[in-house]
């Protein structure tokens, strides 16, 4: 990549930003400090399987290339031993496949090192706001805890789910209860529903007090400790090993 490109490309963000990934992927998908956390793991565990393809392929694509350039050496060499031309005429032909080859390589590496950096940004960031979120929950979590919590998060879901859809209807138009919701409540165990459905009813009083809560709702995002990239290599590929070389 030419010095005037990589210029352009500086501020380029393959991935998700702190602020994307503490937000809109965390905060509104997962609600409670618990649905977070578990959102959290999730992303994690992701941006894991994924690190460890990237990191597998760089490898494998240095070993391709040192074989690839030890070829054009060998080709080189033999075409020097028979008086051929190397850089010009058609006996070279398979040497600058091969150099070809090798350039084809050393350009895939460059641009999957690239993707790797900030996928490992990514898994910095959410290792750090993982251990933030299991310090706040006390984690591990007992059975009859994690159960509490997944009740208290579904019903934050089923919340949220009505007041976005109250928050949208036109003043003087009919409200209702939208229909996805009602099945999200009726799915609650038996001794949930009631105190659900009046947390979420239709009713201007109650429509109002939700109303006033959702807007007023601030899901919990802990600061992120730092991580290291030696940390991140040890966790992801377990044993450190050089990255090939993207240099031309």
């Amino acid at each position: 990549m030419t010095a005037e490109l990589l210029e352009l490309l500086e501020d380029h963000q393959p991935f998700h930003s702190e602020f994307q990934l503490e937000r809109f992927v965390l905060a509104m998908n997962g609600g409670t400090v618990y649905g977070c956390y578990k959102q959290a793991l999730r992303e994690l565990r992701t941006r894991f399987e994924a690190l460890k393809e990237d990191w597998y392929e760089l490898e494998k694509i240095g070993l391709d290339l040192e074989a690839e350039e030890a070829t054009v050496l060998e080709l080189a060499k033999h075409a020097g031993a028979r008086g051929l031309a190397v850089k010009n005429g058609p006996d070279n032909i398979p040497i600058r496949r091969h150099a070809l080859e090798a350039k084809r390589l050393r350009m895939k590496a460059e641009a999957l090192e690239d993707l790797a950096r900030d996928r490992a940004r990514e898994f910095a960031h959410l290792l750090g706001l993982v251990r933030g979120y299991r310090r706040m929950l006390g984690a591990p979590l007992s059975p009859e805890r994690r159960a509490e919590y997944e009740r208290e998060a579904w019903v934050h879901h089923i919340k949220c789910a009505a007041a976005a859809h109250y928050i949208a209807i036109p003043p003087g138009a009919p409200c209702a209860l939208p229909a996805e919701v009602a099945s999200m409540i009726q799915a609650l165990p038996p001794e949930m529903r009631l105190a659900v459905c009046a947390e979420v009813a239709a009713a201007p009083v109650a429509r109002t007090k939700l109303l006033g809560w959702w807007l007023d709702f601030a899901a919990t995002v802990p600061e992120a400790e730092a991580v290291s990239e030696e940390e991140i290599r040890r966790l992801v590929w377990l044993t450190p090993s050089p990255l090939p070389s993207s240099g031309s």
